[in-house]
């Protein structure tokens, strides 16, 4: 099993969706770049600080804007309160940078473990996964403490101690696996186990979000099909994302981030699940 550990770099602010590359740039000019709108109970306009209009209108809790192609540069956003005046009914200001051409990024508005706002950004791995393996990224921005995630009945490195905002990748072989969670340090299961579907050439990446006040808590899912060596017909590339809050709906990576919030003692109340 391959691993790697991302650690989060926080930036207050909301996203850079709605801005274009120039129109001669080239996928080796840019970055792809995708928002997840995490935090819960706080629908928002995003504009340029120097905008008429708003670059991404009405963009609601557990919404996905994107992927859009940028250059790499710093971009000076306005969050404004959905409906509200630019100037009159700001939440915050904040330039965010895109580092550099060449990267697949998922950015991430959450809630801190303090209750306050910020925006991390995620550096995808999309690297091919071994011919018969997957991937899996678990990633906390929710605001609640420590916990170990549990594949049949023992702890899954990277995911232990995973806190806000940490997340991990694991490469795994495809299959279906017992999923449990156990408060960090533990091995006895809160919650689970839980089956999570894992499939070959394919990253399943599971967000738990939260409002500020760390009272009402949702899930985000996203799929990359990265491909896997030797196989073909899996592209790699953003998955299309669907917005509709629906339970009933949650599969394979999601069923584990049911199992971390209900570890923490929470029930999950809303959820997007996202997938092409």
């Amino acid at each position: 099993m391959r691993n790697r550990i991302l650690a989060g770099v926080g930036v207050a602010a909301l996203a850079t969706l709605g801005l274009a590359a120039p129109a001669n740039a080239t996928a080796a000019d840019t970055s792809s770049v995708t928002v997840v709108h995490g935090i819960l109970g706080v629908p928002v306009d995003v504009y340029l600080a120097d905008g008429a209009e708003p670059l991404i209108p009405g963009f609601d809790p557990t919404d996905i804007a994107g992927p859009l192609d940028l250059a790499p540069g710093d971009y000076d956003l306005v969050v404004v309160a959905q409906g509200g005046e630019l100037g009159t009914d700001d939440i915050f200001e904040q330039t965010v940078t895109v580092p550099e051409a060449g990267l697949n990024i998922t950015i991430v508005a959450h809630a801190t473990v303090e209750g306050g706002p910020i925006l991390t950004p995620f550096v995808n791995n999309m690297d091919e996964t071994a011919a018969g393996e997957g991937r899996l990224s678990v990633r906390h921005t929710a605001n609640f403490g420590a916990v170990d995630i549990l594949a049949n009945g023992a702890p899954l490195a990277p995911f232990t101690g995973v806190t806000n905002p940490q997340g991990a990748d694991a490469d795994v072989p495809a299959a279906t696996y017992a999923a449990a969670v156990a408060a960090a340090g533990s091995t006895e299961p809160a919650i689970g186990p839980a089956d999570v579907n894992i499939t070959e050439g394919v990253n399943t990446l599971v967000y738990a979000v939260s409002d500020l006040g760390g009272e009402e808590f949702g899930l985000v899912v996203q799929t990359i099909e990265v491909g896997a060596a030797g196989v073909d017909g899996i592209p790699g590339g953003a998955a299309g994302l669907v917005a509709d809050n629906n339970t009933g709906a949650l599969v394979g990576g999601a069923a584990l981030l049911i199992a971390l919030l209900a570890a923490a003692g929470i029930i999950a109340r809303r959820a997007t699940v996202s997938s092409k």
